[in-house]
């Protein structure tokens, strides 16, 4: 899925950003996301239940080049709808923003961290490892117990939108618990592979 290095002597505050700059160049692997995930049946004759939603009851996505960086692609009224369909659980709206707000350097960082959550929070395997990687990096018991929650909820939620697991996500779950001691201690920087 993504594979990341970060070296120990890299400042806090930069790290964050180089590690949404590694997310906005994994969107060549990334799907185009033209249409939004699916959702299950029973949610769906649920929502479909409810007459004229309050809420957006379409999703609409932007046509994206993978070749080409987001925020050069993004027209100024995409945004909002973008952020409105985040906030109702679109996991493709969220990621797109986590993406764009990556793009646009250190100034967004803490609104690529918002987006990088909701986006997890929403169902995107990616957002939910990176979700992971920023617990083991912190370090600490509570957040290494919190790193391993969110790399299984990535396992589970690639297996729903793939055919199988990546092998990086038993790696990067393996390496998780054969560094626990290190993570406890002072967290995992520049131990991901």
């Amino acid at each position: 899925m993504f594979q990341a290095e970060v070296r120990c002597e890299i400042a806090k505050p930069s790290r964050l950003l180089i590690l949404v700059f590694a997310v906005c160049q994994l969107a060549a692997c990334m799907p185009n996301h033209e249409t939004s995930t699916s959702k299950p049946d029973a949610v769906e004759s649920m929502l479909a239940a409810v007459p004229n939603p309050p809420w957006p009851s379409q999703v609409v996505l932007p046509k994206l080049e993978t070749q080409k960086p987001i925020k050069d692609q993004l027209e100024a009224n995409d945004i909002p709808r973008l952020e409105e369909q985040g906030f109702a659980g679109d996991a493709s709206s969220a990621s797109i923003l986590m993406r764009y707000y990556g793009e646009l350097g250190e100034s967004r960082a803490q609104d690529a961290t918002k987006w990088r959550a909701i986006a997890a929070e929403n169902g995107d395997p990616m957002a939910a490892g990176l979700m992971s990687y920023q617990f083991q990096l912190a370090g600490g018991k509570e957040n290494c117990l919190r790193a391993k929650v969110w790399e299984l909820r990535a396992v589970e939620l690639e297996k729903s939108v793939t055919v199988g697991v990546t092998p990086t996500h038993a790696t990067n779950l393996a390496l998780l618990a054969e560094k626990w001691d290190q993570c406890l201690a002072r967290g995992l920087e520049g131990t991901r592979k």
